[in-house]
């Protein structure tokens, strides 16, 4: 009867990785400064910076992601590992690197 008084329930839109992937890779490039994006706070602000890790996977492929301040002091050019990472439309996220970056659980 009043059904202009309905409010629709909006389905909120998460944002979902292309797919996981497990490989091995080398660390080949680490940013030497922070980098200037929207996720970094040029438009959006964010809590600490971001730099971006370049790696050489074994089919050739070169991964960039972006990692925290904390997990690109933990790494170093020339590290070797078994590299998970999500990989979304625009970045990769890191998930695990070797035995530098842990996948974080709660």
């Amino acid at each position: 009867m009043f059904g202009f008084l309905k409010k629709e329930k909006k389905k909120e839109k998460s944002i979902q990785p292309i797919r996981r992937v497990d490989t091995q890779a080398k660390l080949i490039h680490k940013s030497d400064e922070p980098i200037d994006d929207l996720l970094s706070g040029d438009v959006m602000p964010v809590e600490k910076p971001i730099f971006e890790l370049t790696f050489l996977c074994d089919d050739g492929k070169e991964v960039v992601a972006t990692v925290s301040e904390f997990e690109f002091g933990n790494v170093s050019v020339g590290d070797e590992g078994r590299l998970v990472y999500d990989e979304y439309k625009y970045c990769n996220e890191i998930i695990s690197f070797a035995d530098k970056i842990k996948e974080f659980v709660m």
